[in-house]
């Protein structure tokens, strides 16, 4: 098996010029972007210039930064590897990449297609950090997922395998939203569900996401200290590219240093990852019947784990109101 890191990756997004400002984090936004302007946005050099983001967390503050490749610490890892990338695997077709902006900055992240009850729509369920900027208080733009990105490594939405998904509406939780800092009471709620319509390799297709992938992954919000899971990303940060899709397995514990409210994995990450899925698998066999449990969102500089929110009552909550929505972003208070 060939030895890899993998990566936190917390990718912001590229913002949307030609449109009106997102909303804030208190309701929705006013005009949703079409889907024609969001492609017309990611040109093949844009993708390009993308950047990937660590989330970085002072174990003595017990706050996190956003770090950017360029000064991310590339460490060499023995608890990750690449994932096995086909055609007929549900991991590959069911996970991406994820594109957006932050102003006038693009940044990658990683996503996951979460099982919805609707025709016509479908929900991905990626890292707050990759649809929200806390410091400017502002919604992700340009929001766009790649499924299957590796089967077809390809910076043109028409030539990748299944096409590419814009959101047109976005769910996440004010206890993110509402503080400028990565705290831990923030890192604790860093989930986002996206809703995404018709997509696919056309301008104007109307294809539906888990309908063209062949399927979903389930939501589990029971709590899972103990479990083993498999975390699964695209981590882009040296020495990867963000080309090939990697996981790590291992059981999960918490961590100390948010009082046991968040997840802890043995797994070296670096930028690229964030958003990507922990699924409920103790071997390499793992099918769309497998549940999401928490995803990549931070870790500790000089530390070889990752650590991920534990899905909860809110967690369910906000996937509820990702799997109602038609348009606006959205940050949930409450239950």
């Amino acid at each position: 098996m060939r030895s890899r890191k993998l990566a936190l990756v917390i990718a912001p997004f590229l913002l949307l010029s030609m449109l009106p400002a997102v909303a804030s984090a208190a309701g929705p936004s006013e005009q949703a972007q079409s889907r024609a302007e969001v492609l017309k946005y990611w040109t093949p050099e844009w993708m390009k210039s993308a950047k990937w983001l660590t989330v970085e967390v002072d174990r003595s503050t017990k706050e996190g930064r956003l770090v950017p490749r360029s000064a991310a610490t590339v460490r060499e890892s023995s608890n990750g590897d690449f994932w096995p990338a086909s055609a007929t695997d549900d991991v590959t077709r069911g996970t991406g990449r994820v594109y957006f902006a932050f102003g006038r900055s693009a940044y990658i992240c990683s996503g996951s297609v979460v099982t919805d009850s609707r025709t016509g729509y479908s929900v991905v369920l990626t890292a707050a950090h990759c649809v929200f900027d806390q410091k400017r208080q502002m919604f992700a733009t340009q929001w766009l997922f790649i499924p299957a990105f590796d089967l077809s490594k390809t910076y043109t939405c028409g030539s990748t395998t299944y096409g590419c998904w814009n959101s047109v509406a976005i769910r996440t939780r004010s206890e993110f939203t509402s503080s400028r800092k990565l705290t831990s009471n923030a890192l604790q709620h860093d989930w986002a569900f996206v809703t995404v319509a018709g997509g696919g390799k056309q301008t104007t297709s109307t294809a539906q996401l888990d309908t063209t992938v062949g399927g979903s992954f389930g939501l589990d919000a029971n709590r899972g200290v103990g479990d083993t899971m498999t975390a699964i990303g695209y981590p882009a940060a040296a020495p990867y590219d963000g080309y090939e899709l990697a996981y790590c397995r291992n059981p999960v514990s918490t961590d100390p240093g948010t009082g046991g409210t968040t997840y802890k994995m043995l797994c070296d990450m670096t930028g690229g990852s964030s958003g990507g899925p922990w699924v409920s698998s103790s071997t390499s066999t793992i099918g769309f019947t497998a549940k999401l449990r928490s995803l990549n969102s931070y870790g500790y500089t000089g530390d070889d784990s990752m650590y991920g929110p534990i899905f909860n009552g809110k967690t369910t909550t906000t996937f509820n109101a990702a799997n109602a929505a038609t348009s606006g972003n959205q940050a949930l208070s409450g239950s």
